[in-house]
Formats: C-alpha cells, sequence, structure tokens
C-alpha cells in the first residue's frame, strides 16, 4: 500500500506549492520524520542510501476525502524501483528477462569487448612500442644534436687557424655527414613509428567501431525507454518524455528523466484519482562532493530533468507563490560620499543591477540619482540575498582605477555570516580552496570541479558560537560566484551552511551574510580607506 494516512491537528494545505520554490509545510516535515524512520527498518538499504538518495513526500486528498501522504525515492534502491510502501516506478523497466534488461545486458557485452580489447596485450604492447620508440628517438637525436654543436663549436677554433683548403674540406665534409646522419636518423624512426601506428591505427578503428555501435545502441535503447514512460497530467492527459521534451530546448530527455520523486510521486496521486496538496523532497545520506546536500535538509525539484515533466503534469493545477517574497520597498544606506565615489550599504533582498525582474536593483537607484554620469556607476556586485557595503563609482575615471584594484586583488573585504550548527573542527581559523564551476543544470547554482573549476579561495576565522550557530568572519582572495556560500556549506570547507541559504543549506528569515568592511585607495588621491558596516544579525 503506498498511501499512508496521517493523523495531524495540524491546518492541511488548500494550495499545491511550487516544488521548485517552497518552504516545506508542517505535515511534509512529518511525513518526512516517518519516512526516515521507516528507512531505518530496511537493513539491505544502509550501506547504499548512506552514499546519498533522495527521498520525497506529498500530501495528497483520496477521492473519498481521506488525507495521507504518499512518498517516494529518486531511481532505485538495491536493483529495484518498487518497494513495498513506495509508489513504483511510472514504468517498470528493470524486471529481468524483459526488453529493457536484455538490450542493457547486450550493451553490457559490448562493453566488456571494448574493455577487453582495450586492455589486451597486445594493443597495451603496441602502445608501449611506440612510447619507448619516442623516447629512444628524442634521446638518440638530442645526443646527435649536441655531437654537431660541439663539432661545431670545434670547427669554429681550427678556422682561426688558416687551415688549408684540404683542411678545411674536412670540416665541411664532417659537417655534411652529421647532418645527413640526423635526417636518416629522423627517417628510420618515423618509419619505426609508422609502422607501428599502423597497427595502433587498425586496433583502435575496430575500438571506434564497437563504440560507435555502443552509443547507436545505447541511445536507441534510451529512446525506447523514453516513449513508454507516458506521464499523465492532472486532466488525464498521458505524453511520453519524448513528447513532452521535444518543446523545449534540450529536445532529448537527460538520462534518468522520469525517476525522480516528483514525477514519480504526481503520477501515482493522478492515476488513483487523489488531489496533491503540498509536495517535499529531502536529502538522505551523505553528499556527493561536486554538488552540496546536507543529510535531512529539504530542496526543490530538479530543473533539467523535472522542469518540463512537471511543467505538463500540473497544467490547470493551482499552485501557491513561491516561498521567496522580495520587498519592494527596500532602500539604502550611505556610509560616504564626495565627487568620485559613493559608499552604500545594499539591504538584502535588493539585487545589485538590473535583471529579468520588476525589483528595484543598486544601479537603477543610482542611474536615477546620478542620470549624467560618465560612468557604469556598478564597480562590484553582491547577491541579491547578501546586504552590506558597496562602492559606487560617479566618475568613469574612478570606475576604471576601482576596477583595476578589484582585478588585481587589492581590494580586501571582510564578511560577516552566521552559520547553521556548531564549528568543531581545528583549526578555528584557515584557508578553504575549492574551485568552482557552474552548474548548467540547475543554474545559478555552482559546483565544485577540480578539472575545469575557476580557482576560488577564502581565508576563515571563526568568531565564536551563539544559540548552537557559528558566527565567522570570511576573507575572499576571489570573487567567484556563491563562493563563500559554497565554502561554508561544501563538505570539504566548513561544512556548515549559512543561515537563511536556500540554496545550498536551508530557508530562514533572510540570509546571514552581510559585507561588513572593504578596503580600498580612493581613485583620486589614492588614499587608503576603510568602510566598515555592523551586520544587522
Amino acid at each position: 500500500m503506498c498511501f499512508h494516512p496521517l493523523n495531524a491537528n495540524e491546518e492541511w494545505p488548500t494550495l499545491l506549492n511550487n516544488p521548485f520554490d517552497y518552504t516545506p509545510h508542517p505535515l511534509c516535515i512529518r511525513a518526512a520524520e516517518q519516512v526516515r524512520e521507516d528507512i531505518k527498518q530496511h537493513q539491505s538499504w544502509h550501506e547504499e542510501v548512506q552514499k546519498g538518495k533522495m527521498f520525497g513526500v506529498l500530501l495528497v486528498e483520496k477521492a473519498d476525502g481521506e488525507r495521507g501522504y504518499l512518498t517516494a525515492f529518486s531511481g532505485q534502491i538495491g536493483g529495484s524501483g518498487n518497494w513495498e510502501g513506495y509508489v513504483p516506478l511510472v514504468y517498470n523497466y528493470l524486471e529481468v528477462g524483459q526488453y529493457f534488461k536484455v538490450h542493457e545486458a547486450e550493451i553490457s557485452e559490448v562493453n566488456r569487448k571494448i574493455e577487453a580489447l582495450e586492455s589486451s596485450n597486445d594493443y597495451l604492447s603496441l602502445l608501449n612500442s611506440r612510447s619507448s620508440i619516442e623516447k629512444e628517438a628524442e634521446k638518440a637525436i638530442e645526443e646527435h644534436c649536441e655531437q654537431m654543436a660541439k663539432a661545431k663549436a670545434l670547427r669554429g677554433d681550427l678556422r682561426q687557424n688558416n687551415l688549408d683548403s684540404c683542411a678545411l674540406e674536412r670540416l665541411l665534409n664532417e659537417s655534411r655527414f652529421m647532418k645527413a646522419e640526423l635526417k636518416r636518423m629522423k627517417k628510420h624512426y618515423n618509419e619505426r613509428l609508422e609502422e607501428v601506428n599502423c597497427q595502433i591505427k587498425v586496433a583502435e578503428s575496430e575500438i571506434e567501431a564497437m563504440k560507435a555501435q555502443r552509443k547507436s545502441m545505447s541511445d536507441a535503447l534510451q529512446t525506447w525507454l523514453f516513449e513508454r514512460f507516458e506521464m499523465l497530467n492532472s486532466k488525464g492527459e498521458k505524453r511520453n518524455l519524448i513528447a513532452i521534451f521535444n518543446d523545449f530546448e534540450q529536445k532529448m530527455p537527460p538520462s534518468g528523466s522520469g525517476e525522480c520523486c516528483a514525477p514519480k510521486l504526481f503520477q501515482y496521486a493522478f492515476q488513483h484519482n487523489m488531489r496533491p496538496l503540498a509536495i517535499a523532497e529531502f536529502w538522505v545520506g551523505d553528499s556527493p562532493r561536486q554538488i552540496i546536500r546536507h543529510d535531512g535538509y529539504f530542496y526543490p525539484a530538479c530543473k533539467h530533468k523535472c522542469e518540463p515533466i512537471l511543467r505538463y503534469m500540473l497544467e490547470g493545477v493551482s499552485m501557491q507563490e513561491g516561498a521567496r517574497k522580495p520587498n519592494a520597498e527596500l532602500s539604502l544606506t550611505t556610509l560616504f560620499e564626495d565627487e568620485s565615489i559613493r559608499v552604500v550599504v545594499k539591504p538584502s533582498g535588493m539585487p545589485s543591477v538590473e535583471g529579468h525582474h520588476s525589483l528595484a536593483s543598486v544601479e537603477q537607484l543610482m542611474r536615477n540619482e546620478y542620470p549624467l554620469a560618465d560612468s557604469p556607476l556598478i564597480v562590484h556586485r553582491l547577491d541579491m540575498d547578501t546586504s552590506g557595503i558597496m562602492i559606487i563609482a560617479k566618475t568613469k575615471q574612478a570606475h576604471k582605477c576601482l576596477q583595476e584594484q578589484f582585478a588585481l586583488h587589492q581590494v580586501k573585504k571582510r564578511y560577516i555570516a552566521v552559520l547553521e550548527g556548531v564549528f568543531t573542527h581545528q583549526p578555528t581559523c584557515g584557508c578553504i580552496a575549492l574551485p568552482l564551476l557552474p552548474n548548467v543544470n540547475e543554474r545559478p547554482l555552482q559546483m565544485v570541479d577540480d578539472v575545469y573549476g575557476k580557482e576560488a579561495t577564502t581565508y576563515y576565522r571563526v568568531m565564536g558560537v551563539e544559540k548552537q550557530r557559528t558566527r565567522v568572519a570570511l576573507y575572499p582572495q576571489t570573487g567567484r560566484t556563491h563562493q563563500l556560500r559554497v565554502h561554508c556549506s561544501h563538505r570539504e570547507g566548513l561544512s556548515l551552511p549559512i543561515v537563511g541559504d536556500c540554496l545550498y543549506g536551508k530557508s530562514d528569515t533572510r540570509l546571514h551574510l552581510h559585507a561588513a568592511a572593504i578596503a580600498l585607495k580612493h581613485p583620486a588621491n589614492d588614499k587608503r580607506m576603510v568602510f566598515k558596516s555592523a551586520p544587522p544579525f
């Protein structure tokens, strides 16, 4: 039975929350707690779930008026997508002997053959032979070139002694011989390399042909599978994943589409004539390294897989507004102003620059105050949710000078943050270096990537603990997007999210991150200036 009654005195929601922007309903939190207790009872799950798994709950109302919840997990557990008490896969492709498993086994066999070819003694011997010839050639040519250089120097010395024509001819012949020998040497090694490369090319052409076959088989099987994931919407209409994603830029569904918690939960609810009331997805287990997940924290549905699907499934469903309610009446505080610069304190909730929103930004407010300024005005930015000091350049010259200082890392900044939890690690001050890369599938999130990420460095100092929360000073040495948020929340950073960080932690009244101090040279007189602002939390 997938429906779980939930007796509660709390008020039940009347409108479904937005799966991509919500604060979990208290009843969803209670349901999630019950699911976590159930997970503990599945001993066979523990090792797999501990590595990290997304679970979800959906409050529903049955046709007879009974209320309760459904629960699901992303993907599969223990090689199965169907476990008692949890909603099943939209399409069960995991049954042994069925089309998918048979063709998956065929692809696995092609994989095995590719791996066997790539690790065969013959192929590895050819690669080693090529490497040995290349090293041997490099050493022999280098030694011969050194001999040529010494011989040339010796000939130069001998020419100073007024040699007769016969002696001079011998020297020239020696030079010609050494040059010819170099050409013969290069030709010899090139011929040996060409012979080995031809044999390698034959072997690799077979490998590439099998990889092309694997891709073709995999694409065909994936398409076959997506055609069988027929998603049901609230109107009782059906559309498979290929048709749903065809209306979007990416066209082809990403691998695993339809297997996340939210689509599975809504599919089951609509199939059984249940009205969805509220959804919440939460993480159980360890966090992956690249992206940030915290055990027990709630997260929105993923965009690259679920947004197209849920947009179709929830057509016509009345939903609550998003959890974020921006304050349109925010204003700036001025710390300093002269003919060149203005130093302001931006409140949390105000964007730094104009964008795809109707909110008043720092850029817009400053442009209204200085309509004739020849400067772009904005020199640097703060995240919308971050409060604190911003420098405004009122002249083109000031803007250029300040930008140079930022580019050369001459501007020093200090942020104050309050972290969710007690920092227990040592030392209480240090450096975090985690390279960051935009998560193109889940913008604006950033992820840690050692290969393609850009350098990001932050120094930190623990200031103290207040009510089970840790106050820290942060000194960014680089200015990557969300750098401080990720460095605080990541398991290899401080491992504690900033309070109110709805992207890498959980929502609160506000993001507890404040640009508290900035030091720079005045763009007109080079005087060193320090500006400070006490955090409002």
